[in-house]
């Protein structure tokens, strides 16, 4: 008679995997509410903004870079770089560059007008690259970089003073792409909240350059930029909706 294997107290002893049921974690999704109170949250929302200016928004400290239209374009790119590492270096570790992406644009300006030229963005810069990979070699766009200014990524009539939400005409880089030119967009820090929400939703942009004039000399100056990001969480930290009624059973 032999011994089975699997009965040998010399054997191995096989550990199985004990299976264990996690219950799950609850819902963190808001109540279904109803029209009414959809209604009322919306209500509290406009007049909430609608007695708010575009000044109660601005931090207690921050920092704004301007760049002027005659600069070249390789230095407003290092510039880019340069504050998008300072600003990254006083995060915390924990910080990633993907949730604080550092500084992504910055307003234009206009010194021989003295005035507002528009908003260089990241979106600039990936136009000029598709501008040069559909029309150039990398030699010769090498070499044009380096002089070329800012006020060539943008039309004529961006130099001067226009409406806002006006038309301006297209720059060559976006001729050849094919592409719209932004709208030329600004508000004044007393404007209302809800003003400024209408436009940034209307015109679809990420970004409203805020104007007032300087009370010494009367000339224009760009006193601040609010973005989305800075509107949501100005909303989101003061503004107490409603509580929705409780479901009916």
């Amino acid at each position: 008679m032999t011994m089975s294997t699997n009965l040998s107290p010399n054997s191995p002893r096989i550990l199985r995997r004990v299976t264990t049921t996690r219950g799950r974690s609850g819902s963190h999704l808001p109540p279904v509410q109803d029209q009414e109170s959809h209604d009322n949250a919306l209500n509290v929302l406009r007049n909430y903004l609608k007695g708010r200016t575009c000044y109660d928004v601005f931090p207690v400290s921050f920092r704004l870079i301007v760049l002027d239209t005659k600069l070249e374009v390789k230095k407003a790119l290092q510039c880019f770089l340069l504050n998008g590492q300072s600003h990254q270096s006083l995060l915390p570790i924990h910080f990633t560059d993907r949730s604080h992406p550092g500084v992504v644009s910055a307003p234009l300006w206009n010194s021989e007008k003295s005035c507002f030229a528009g908003m260089l963005t990241v979106s600039d810069i990936i136009h000029l690259i598709q501008y040069y990979y559909h029309t150039s070699n990398f030699a010769s766009a090498v070499t044009d970089v380096e002089t070329l200014r800012l006020e060539s990524l943008r039309g004529k009539p961006f130099l001067e003073r226009l409406a806002p939400m006006s038309d301006p005409l297209s720059s060559d880089i976006e001729k050849a792409l094919g592409v719209d030119t932004p709208p030329l967009l600004w508000a004044s820090p007393d404007q209302s909240l809800y003003e400024a929400a209408t436009l940034l939703m209307q015109t679809h942009a990420r970004r409203l350059p805020l104007l007032d004039n300087d009370s010494d000399t009367g000339h224009e100056m760009i006193v601040s930029i609010m973005t989305q990001y800075r509107l949501l969480k100005f909303i989101a930290i003061n503004v107490r909706f409603p509580c929705p009624p409780p479901p009916r059973h």
